[in-house]
């Protein structure tokens, strides 16, 4: 008979599985004794949206080894084991700081709007991404699940919704930062602070419109972009806004 270990995924690790396997026991083959890391990513859950692996009901890190027989369970953050265990493999950075993949510019823009320093650019290889989530200590926000496997990245999140005022709303819960909001601090465009301006010392810089209508300004302190309350703030205003009412 060939070795294999069970696995069962609780939570929201089902969510990275296809409905044929999602909260029931997953038989897979083993070749030799795999690390357990290896075993549940070659099933398709990361090692980043786990917080718990028991193995035959011990606590176990990513580097144990699955034996033939072994019963698996992985729990994610959200969800634990009904008792008490002292190893927790899922980390919340005291001051999370981002970086997100090529697909998530809409939400880099938000999160920097809400206060949360986020890098973002839409050239960003996965390898540059990996590399400076491991240099940075940054949490990587990805669609992509094969991003999340690189060995380097300790932190990292799959969005579950392609919309991105959810991925908001999954983020803000899944890294606990509702007291963390303090929007319109951060430039939108490049993640630099804000700084309030005098009128006078851009007026020049100013479009005739906005000359008139408009007197309190902020500067970005690294790309000098100017920002003023005018109309197109006000989506910028509800998502703070709700940022605001979440952070209660």
């Amino acid at each position: 008979m060939n070795p294999s270990a069970t696995f069962l995924f609780h939570g929201s690790c089902n969510d990275l599985l296809p409905r044929s396997r999602r909260n029931r026991d997953i038989k897979l083959p083993l070749t030799g004794r795999p690390a357990v890391k290896d075993a549940l990513e070659s099933l398709g859950v990361p090692h980043t949206e786990v917080d718990i692996i028991l193995i035959n009901g011990i606590p176990v890190d990513f580097r144990a080894k699955a034996a033939n027989g072994d019963s698996i369970e992985v729990y994610p953050p959200e969800k634990s084991p009904e008792r008490q265990l002292p190893l927790h493999l899922h980390r919340i950075p005291e001051d999370p700081r981002f970086i997100c993949d090529v697909h998530c510019g809409r939400l880099a823009r938000y999160l920097r709007m809400l206060g949360f320093d986020t890098l973002y650019r839409n050239d960003y290889t996965d390898a540059r991404i990996a590399s400076t989530a491991s240099e940075d200590n940054r949490i990587v926000l990805t669609r992509d699940v094969g991003l999340l496997k690189r060995a380097e990245i300790v932190c990292g999140y799959w969005l579950r919704s392609t919309n991105s005022i959810a991925q908001v709303d999954e983020v803000i819960r899944r890294y606990r930062l509702q007291d963390k909001v303090r929007p319109f601090v951060r430039c939108m465009r490049c993640n630099g602070m804000l700084v309030p301006v005098d009128k006078q010392s851009i007026i020049s810089e100013l479009k005739p419109q906005t000359r008139r209508y408009y007197d309190r300004f902020t500067r970005c302190s690294s790309c000098k972009a100017i920002y003023w309350e005018g109309s197109h703030v006000e989506q910028m205003r509800r998502i703070a806004d709700w940022g605001l009412r979440n952070a209660d």
